[in-house]
């Protein structure tokens, strides 16, 4: 979440220097990238929120069930072995950054 914040305030100052509407332009990201990333098994709630409290470096099956998941989806930037997807988890909005 500390990325897409310091993303949105920088695009905020540069806002007030172009007289771009960052609110409206959040809206827009949203609306194009934000998916809920829901209806996980056991194992994959606790990959989620291990990664959320820091990160999460196995290479196990729930792992590569929730990067499924969110490939599912589409990403802000997105590689053949990493990328950036805007996701809601348990009412929270991240950017997530996941390599694979």
């Amino acid at each position: 979440m500390g990325v897409l914040v310091e993303y949105l305030d920088r695009v905020r100052r540069e806002e007030r220097r172009d007289g771009v509407d960052v609110e409206a332009f959040a809206d827009r990201v949203r609306d194009r990238y934000l998916f809920a990333l829901s209806g996980l098994s056991e194992a994959e709630r606790a990959v989620v929120e291990e990664a959320v409290d820091g990160g999460y470096f196995e290479d196990d099956e729930a792992f590569r069930s929730v990067v499924d998941r969110i490939r599912e989806h589409e990403g802000t930037d997105v590689t053949d072995s990493y990328g950036t997807w805007l996701l809601a988890y348990a009412g929270t909005e991240y950017l997530a950054y996941v390599e694979w």
